[in-house]
């Protein structure tokens, strides 16, 4: 099939594909709300788990607190997770709210938000991963293998 006849087709089968304004508004805002809930599905992901990691350091740092080698890093833990939850709450909250402007800014906003955030999110990334699975491979180590981290006499044939 031709590319005009597959117009003609659909234009059949879409009463000739015209729309009028607020029909191409509510496709439109239907498509951006579809993209923003999967964006929102993320951030309620993303917050439960930090909220996770929070809890944990908080107890650990309780049950420890005499021992600065179990207490500072656990504390560096939460100082990295501490911008990305506030940098990540403040973008969530500037899409959430209702814009009220034309279709085109509306939808160019809302790309830009999304692009800005993910951006900040990939960068910030690359810095809390590798950070954060020392921390924790650190605290597990410190906390549950006899001898710890630094001990390399192991005992393993030695």
């Amino acid at each position: 099939m031709t590319l005009d006849e597959m117009k003609s087709k659909w234009s059949k089968e879409n009463d000739g594909g015209n729309y009028d304004e607020l029909t191409m508004q509510k496709i439109v805002k239907d498509r951006v709300r579809k993209h923003t809930n999967t964006a929102f599905k993320y951030f309620w992901a993303a917050f439960v788990l930090q909220n996770g990691v929070y809890g944990m350091l908080c107890y650990v740092i309780l049950k420890h607190w005499a021992d600065p080698f179990i207490t500072l890093p656990a504390l560096l833990g939460i100082a990295i997770f501490i911008p990305f939850t506030v940098m990540m709450m403040k973008r969530y909250k500037s899409m959430g709210l209702v814009e009220q402007s034309s279709m085109i800014d509306f939808v160019q906003r809302r790309r830009e938000l999304l692009e800005n955030f993910y951006r900040f999110k990939k960068r910030y990334e690359l810095v809390l991963i590798p950070v954060a699975t020392f921390i924790g491979i650190f605290l597990v180590f410190e906390l549950y293998v006899p001898g710890g981290c630094l001990d390399l006499s192991c005992g393993c044939g030695g």
